[in-house]
C-alpha cells in the first residue's frame, strides 16, 4: 500500500486539472468547428468534390442543392438550434450588434446567419438577435460557453426569425 500512496496523492492533486483539461478539450472542439465551416468548398478540385453534398437552409421552405451527382440532402431550417445574443427595443440595433460582433471577432462571427425574433413584453416591442444555425443543442451550448468568456450574452434558442 505505501508504494500506491504517491500515485494516489498525484492523482487527489492533479484530479481538478484534469477535469479542466476536459472542459476545455470541449471548447476548442467548438472552434475548430466554426474555423473549419469558414472554408471555401468551391476552390476545391473537382475530382475531390465527388461524395461532397452542400445543405441549402431557409427560413421559409425547404431547399436543395448538391455539388456532386451522387444525392442531395434536404434540411429545414426550422429543426436548427439558434443562440439569442441580446434583446433590443429597435431591429435597427440588433443589426448594428451584428456588425460590431463581425468587426470585432471576425472568425467567430462571419460564420453564422442572422435573425430577428419579435416579442412583446409589457407593452414593449423587443427584438431577440439570434445566431446560427448548429446541427445540435450541445454545439449551441458550447458556443455559449466559449463566448461567455469573452463577456458575450448567450442563450440557447430556436433559429428562427426575419433574416438579417
Amino acid at each position: 500500500m505505501e508504494q500506491i500512496k504517491p500515485y494516489l496523492d498525484q492523482w487527489d492533486n492533479n484530479k481538478s486539472k484534469i477535469n479542466r483539461l476536459s472542459e476545455i478539450e470541449g471548447d476548442l472542439l467548438m472552434l475548430i468547428k466554426a474555423l473549419s465551416m469558414q472554408t471555401n468548398l468551391d476552390t476545391l478540385p473537382d475530382e475531390m468534390r465527388t461524395e461532397v453534398n452542400l445543405v441549402q437552409h431557409s427560413a421559409v421552405e425547404k431547399k436543395t442543392n448538391t455539388l456532386s451527382n451522387t444525392g442531395v440532402i434536404e434540411e429545414d431550417i426550422a429543426s436548427m438550434y439558434g443562440v439569442k445574443l441580446g434583446s433590443y427595443l429597435k431591429q435597427q440595433s440588433a443589426s448594428n450588434t451584428v456588425v460590431k460582433l463581425k468587426q470585432s471577432y471576425p472568425n467567430i462571427f462571419n460564420v453564422f446567419q442572422y435573425r430577428v425574433q419579435t416579442e412583446s413584453k409589457s407593452n414593449t416591442q423587443l427584438y431577440k438577435l439570434i445566431a446560427g444555425p448548429f446541427k445540435n443543442k450541445q454545439d449551441a451550448y458550447y458556443f455559449c460557453k466559449i463566448i461567455s468568456r469573452i463577456n458575450l450574452s448567450c442563450k440557447l434558442s430556436p433559429f428562427e426569425g426575419i433574416i438579417i
